[in-house]
């Protein structure tokens, strides 16, 4: 057989990525920036998943950025008693918010009814109590005052 040189001393180059903090004593690296070494091993980059490099005009660290999110849905909703708790002011049942922070499901999963447009959120008062039941008749006479 023959004899793979894994792990020899070379110098290496690598970004500074939380991953590789460990080797630094947990030293706050740039993610941005390129770092070399002649101690670290390929092979402990390659087991902590990191990308590297054996020059530095080789070595990229640029960030990769993330795929913009979408811009926030506006919805409107009831100031019904159910989404209360995620307002520190008052909010009345029968008067129509908007939100850009509460994602419809959010408000949804409370119970309360999500409309896309102000137009659609309608926020009638909520209907009167039933009236009571009579009670049933009492097997007492009741005296007439």
């Amino acid at each position: 057989g023959y004899w793979v040189g894994q792990g020899r001393l070379m110098v290496v180059w690598f970004c500074g990525r939380p991953e590789v903090s460990s080797l630094f004593g947990g030293a706050q690296l740039s993610p941005t920036k390129c770092y070399l070494s002649a101690t670290i091993t390929t092979d402990e980059l390659d087991a902590r998943g990191m990308r590297w490099w054996s020059s530095q005009d080789e070595c990229r660290c640029v960030p990769t950025t993330p795929p913009p999110s979408p811009p926030p849905q506006k919805i409107y909703f009831c100031g019904q008693s159910e989404v209360w708790h995620l307002f520190d002011y008052k909010i009345e049942p029968t008067s129509c918010y908007f939100s850009y922070e509460f994602s419809r499901q959010e408000i949804s999963d409370l119970g309360v009814e999500v409309y896309l447009t102000s137009e659609h959120c309608d926020c009638k008062p909520p209907p009167p109590p039933p009236p009571p039941s009579p009670s049933p008749p009492s097997l007492q006479a009741s005296t007439a005052a």
